[in-house]
């Protein structure tokens, strides 16, 4: 894969956000590294996000710290430094950081608009970017077309915020503008439009991938991804308007496209297996892992990744299965010889346990697994493997902390929407028989 491929597919990686793509993005970057030595400068900067993002914070710190020994100077660095430690809120380093950066400079003008949106000042924000790209875009020289995308994707970033949806509707007029100055950039302008709320943002994002599908100089593998990506992005929405199997097809088809191109990329095995899932077709996912496990050409890592997500696959919809559910804690196991006691993995071995029995071992899985990587779906497990525990009150605290972490039924999974609908139903009946041992959710699915 060449450099400007592996940083197109870590970028497309790195907006989506999942732990697979995020690690499959840092599987790539680490091979390649391992082969020829030494990462671009561009590289490196990406892997010490997909590391951050990856909760895997002292990785991406020794990165940007190595990036700003050999590049002390170089603003780039230090504005994406500085955006990380207020990821982290740590403002106190980061005020140490921005009078580094050059005075009314895009780098610093960056900075001090995340310190505005972070203390809901999102007016404010708009108007110094405003300041610094000028009223009107097309103004813009041709030569700092790169600084419009990165303008648009940074707000994008912000406009997740309380009131900064402003902030979002500017990010997409930017990222339109800069795909009609390059062309050959379509596929950015998808991925955004893919990521953005509303079916009408869904279609338009499937225009843009069909203009490029059959076009020299784009990668069918990448327009798979985006459509795969948004379908994902859109599920809910889809579900809700009764068209869902339009869109499905769409996609579809582009992966039949690509197989045919491409018949023993193991991408779109992986590709496929997400997709079938989509879909509902669980058995099919099962097999398309298999299938990708059975390969003699994958390296140790990359086994390990797609055997995580088989056993998690296992674990939670063929639980019921004595032996499936003993196979997902032995592949999870094997896993995490392989890549560490990672959150995503102890998260897997949390629900091998839950098909098990071993209610407490999953609760202890689940806890640790939080303490790597908070987020409101992972509290939602904990709170569920306390409820099968019967420890009904640490339940209700795990789930109060997932819904202050904005837990929403529809940006859950099916068996995490049922998981969460049977708590919901216990608090409000009160009627749980004390002694009982409940069977987790999934055995009738």
């Amino acid at each position: 894969m060449r450099t400007d491929d592996r940083l197109l597919t870590a970028e497309i990686s790195l907006m989506r956000g999942d732990a697979p793509s995020i690690q499959y993005a840092i599987e790539i970057l680490s091979k390649a590294q391992q082969r020829i030595g030494q990462l671009s400068a561009a590289e490196r900067l990406i892997l010490a996000r997909l590391y951050d993002k990856n909760v895997q914070w002292t990785e991406a710190v020794s990165t940007m710290n190595e990036l700003l020994a050999e590049n002390p100077d170089n603003q780039n660095y230090i504005g994406v430094f500085v955006e990380m430690l207020l990821s982290h809120n740590d403002s106190a380093t980061a005020l140490r950081w921005i009078p580094k950066l050059q005075e009314n400079s895009p780098l610093r003008v960056r900075a001090e608009v995340t310190l505005d949106v972070l203390n809901q000042r999102p007016d404010q924000a708009l108007e110094k970017v405003r300041r610094l790209l000028g009223a009107d875009p097309s103004e813009i020289p041709v030569a700092q077309n790169d600084l419009v995308r990165n303008v648009a994707v940074f707000l994008e970033t912000l406009s997740g915020n309380d009131g900064a949806e402003m902030l979002g509707e500017y990010a997409e007029r930017l990222m339109r503008f800069y795909a009609q100055r390059e062309p050959n950039q379509l596929l950015r302008l998808a991925a955004f439009l893919g990521r953005q709320k509303g079916l009408d943002k869904l279609e338009q994002a499937f225009a843009e991938c069909e203009k490029t599908i059959n076009q020299p100089g784009f990668a069918v593998t990448h327009v798979t991804q985006i459509g795969v990506a948004t379908l994902r992005q859109h599920r809910a929405e889809l579900q809700a308007s009764g068209n869902a199997n339009d869109y499905y097809a769409r996609v579809e088809q582009w992966l039949e496209q690509a197989r045919s191109r491409f018949p023993e990329s193991k991408t779109l095995l992986i590709q496929q297996a997400e997709f079938e899932d989509l879909r509902g077709d669980r058995d099919k996912v099962v097999d398309l892992y298999r299938l990708y496990l059975s390969r003699p050409d994958l390296d140790e890592r990359q086994r390990a990744i797609v055997q995580n997500n088989l056993a998690f696959y296992l674990a939670v919809y063929h639980g019921q299965d004595s032996a499936k559910a003993q196979e997902a804690k032995d592949m999870v196991e094997k896993s995490i010889k392989v890549l560490g006691l990672t959150s995503d993995l102890l998260d897997t071995r949390g629900w091998t346990n839950v098909a098990l029995g071993d209610y407490p071992g999953a609760v202890r899985d689940f806890q640790i697994a939080i303490v790597g990587g908070k987020s409101a779906v992972k509290f939602l497990h904990l709170a569920y493997g306390n409820f099968l525990d019967l420890n009904f009150l640490a339940s209700q605290e795990a789930l109060e902390d997932a819904q202050k972490l904005g837990l929403e039924m529809k940006d859950l999974s099916d068996h995490e929407q049922k998981i969460y609908r049977e708590m919901l139903d216990q608090r409000q009946s009160r009627a749980i028989r004390p002694n009982s041992r409940r069977l987790p959710a999934h055995v009738d699915v």
